[in-house]
């Protein structure tokens, strides 16, 4: 299972960035609800902007350029358009690497990861 490596994970970066003085403790409740707000922001994201990527390079999207939205699009594209999403099973195949080898995995061991994600 995922979830316990990835929580692991979340408090050694965090480690890394703050000093002692900048810790304050969070229930693992809240910690988990966190992480799953920003898994889920990202899906959202990355649904929303898929139709728009690399179509405005250079320039902004002016205003009379209607974004569409729908609430079931993130579902859809999951199962029509899964190639989108590579962001997010790119960061679960690095989850997936510290949850089999550890948080001191050898770097040959993402490498083989990353060169087989989408084959698995």
């Amino acid at each position: 299972m995922l979830r316990p490596i990835f929580i692991s994970l979340a408090f050694s970066m965090l480690s890394v960035t703050l000093r002692a003085q900048d810790f304050r403790e969070i229930p693992m409740y809240v910690l988990q609800d966190k992480i799953r707000g920003g898994w889920a922001g990202q899906t959202i994201g990355v649904t929303f902007g898929g139709p728009y990527e690399f179509r405005f390079q250079g320039t902004f999207i002016d205003q009379y350029q209607a974004l569409q939205w729908d609430t079931s699009l993130v579902r859809k594209n999951m199962l029509d358009n899964p190639g989108l999403y590579d962001d997010l099973y790119m960061d679960l195949t690095f989850v997936d690497v510290f949850e089999k080898y550890g948080l001191d995995a050898p770097v040959d061991s993402f490498a083989q990861a990353f060169a087989r994600a989408g084959y698995m």
